[in-house]
């Protein structure tokens, strides 16, 4: 299954590690390239965020990995990006932390 798909239609726990790969196997997948699934990688990605067994945030590396798609595809003044607050939340790496 494709790594989105399978990020937006997860309903079961997953392991911390196993939602690391999977947030970086989507970050790096040919969708985030796309303006069109921007709305489905944020869903996918947060959806992986409740999910998680542990309350922990996304690994150093899957969080700046994130932090640096969400900067290229959000602009700071949209009322959109605002919408991004909860998986900001998420994230865990100083990188993350300089958008809050």
């Amino acid at each position: 299954m494709d790594p989105l798909e399978q990020g937006l239609n997860l309903k079961d726990d997953i392991s911390e590690e196993d939602g690391n790969i999977l947030a970086l196997e989507i970050i790096r997948s040919e969708h985030s390239n796309h303006s069109g699934s921007v709305s489905n990688i944020v869903f996918a990605l947060y959806n992986i965020g409740q999910y998680r067994l542990t309350g922990a945030g996304y690994s150093e590396e899957a969080s700046d990995e994130i932090t640096d798609w969400i900067e290229k595809h959000f602009d700071r003044n949209d009322a959109s990006s605002d919408k991004l607050a909860e998986l900001l939340f998420e994230l865990t790496s100083k990188k993350s932390d300089e958008l809050v």
